[in-house]
């Protein structure tokens, strides 16, 4: 995106007080504009080629490796907005699911008609338009080396900060490879404290 297409994301974050993660950021160009304009940022990418260790970087504190099967530990999601640029296959959904109280998700892709339909990004630009859950706050044109690129803010409903469905739960478990909420309360290397006890207390609705 072009520095006044990042600052509004840099205005939105500064006005709640937010850091931002980045998952899949690749070089990282983006996430250093956030940099360069204060707002703490961590960029985000696999380890799974050796090449990854020593491709360019924009970002001053590097990029954060994680192998494929495992999410980004996030230490306070409440005060992180997640972003998603141009990704091929992340695993957006996962993270949206592990962090319930991260407030804020920018997304920058193709947009998508409709919810079924397949684009070259995962996840697309407007993947949260139809979720009750969450609220846009922007969405424009975004400079990017493919054409026809999209940024959506949206911002998570208050009601659903503070609450995980036991369906929803139900659904993580299978990916983090654990039979049950008390497992994945005790065993899940991505959670954090806070969604430990909230999976804790969900365990008798879905174990």
């Amino acid at each position: 995106p072009t520095s006044g297409q990042t600052a509004v994301l840099v205005r939105l974050l500064q006005e709640r007080g937010l850091s931002a993660v980045s998952i899949g950021c690749g070089e990282g160009a983006f996430e250093a504009q956030l940099e360069e304009a204060g707002v703490p940022v961590r960029g985000v990418d696999l380890d799974v080629l050796p090449s990854y260790k020593t491709m360019r970087c924009f970002l001053r504190g590097g990029i954060i490796r994680v192998r494929p099967d495992e999410l980004f530990r996030i230490d306070e999601p409440s005060r992180t907005c997640l972003c998603f640029v141009w990704g091929r296959a992340l695993p957006w959904r996962e993270y949206l699911s592990c962090y319930p109280q991260v407030p804020l998700v920018c997304i920058i892709g193709e947009s998508a008609s409709t919810p079924e339909e397949s684009v070259a990004t995962v996840p697309s630009s407007n993947a949260l338009e139809a979720d009750a859950s969450w609220s846009r706050l922007h969405c424009g044109p975004a400079r990017a080396v493919h054409g026809g690129a999209v940024m959506c803010v949206y911002e998570r409903a208050p009601a659903s900060l503070t609450s995980l469905a036991a369906d929803e739960l139900q659904l993580m478990l299978p990916w983090w490879g654990l039979r049950d909420a008390r497992a994945a309360a005790c065993s899940c290397r991505v959670m954090h404290s806070a969604l430990g006890e909230a999976v804790a207390a969900a365990a008798t609705v879905v174990a």
